[in-house]
């Protein structure tokens, strides 16, 4: 008798053999390396980037605090820190440490240090760059005496 079914084919295994598993992880390796290089040399860029905003924003602290307390403030530099002083004397906070391979590179007299008065101006107007050791890249700040503002040029 004849139940009306066809005949059960063997099943078929399905899934993927392991030379198929390591083609695919080796040509996802491929696609990875240019990615991972292009990630890095955006971080990097974005030390330079993340020194520079932190070194606007301690120049404007010290400008605030200049106003506020009616005291002379300074921020002094050395090649991959700095520091905010009240009156010349009195350290206000920490010391702050630039970006790993971002470095001051030249710096003029308005900027050695920089004196904010207690009506927010700066003794001298200057410039300060700094620059990323291994990309080459750099970034101007320009100081205007008059308004003792700091600008990332």
């Amino acid at each position: 008798m004849s139940t009306g079914r066809a005949p059960k084919k063997p099943a078929r295994k399905t899934g993927l053999t392991i030379l198929e598993s390591v083609l695919i992880l080796f040509i996802f390796s491929l696609l990875l390396v240019p990615t991972g290089t292009v990630f890095h040399r955006s971080f990097q860029s974005f030390s330079l980037e993340t020194g520079a905003k932190q070194l606007v924003a301690a120049l404007e602290l010290a400008r605030a605090s200049a106003l506020h307390e009616r005291k002379e403030f300074q921020v002094v530099f050395t090649k991959n820190s700095f520091a905010i002083y009240r009156e010349g004397k009195e350290r206000l906070e920490k010391v702050y440490r630039l970006p790993k391979h971002v470095q001051v590179v030249e710096k003029t007299e308005g900027f050695d240090p920089v004196v904010f008065r207690p009506d927010g101006t700066s003794s001298q107007a200057g410039h300060l760059i700094l620059r990323h050791e291994r990309t080459g890249q750099e970034k101007r700040l320009v100081l205007y005496n008059l308004s003792g503002r700091c600008l990332v040029r």
